[in-house]
């Protein structure tokens, strides 16, 4: 199983957020993600409704609060350096925050800063 995170995008970034995606090279389409190659490695890529099933009303207004009204996208990816050539393509000046999956709700600007001084560190090494 791989590691995964949700993207959550302000709504008025979202067309920007999903057009920096044709940048990448894009693989098939599975029965839950489209594939990307990105930096050797592959993520999958779900931006349905689903997305945010798993969480509770009070985080998605906790986010709503930060952000102001958002999509979610729920990406998985093959290994940090794959994840990280993918956010470096995808945030940049976009506003939204990431869920890392290890307890942490963390803003874009924030992340790019940590990727950058901590390349290919897993998340859960991840502290404010």
């Amino acid at each position: 199983m791989r590691d995964t995170m949700v993207l959550f995008t302000n709504s008025n970034d979202w067309d920007t957020f999903t057009s920096r995606l044709n940048v990448l090279q894009k693989l098939e389409t599975g029965p839950y993600f489209q594939y990307y190659e990105v930096e050797g490695g592959v993520i999958g890529f779900d931006s349905t409704e689903d997305v945010t099933a798993d969480f509770e009303a009070e985080e998605l207004s906790h986010i709503e609060g930060i952000i102001g009204s958002f999509r979610a996208a729920l990406v998985e990816y093959e290994n940090t350096a794959c994840r990280d050539a993918f956010l470096r393509c995808v945030a940049p000046g976009l506003k939204g925050v990431l869920d890392t999956n290890y307890e942490e709700i963390v803003p874009y600007a924030e992340i790019l800063r940590w990727i950058s001084s901590h390349p290919g560190t897993h998340f859960r090494e991840y502290s404010k």
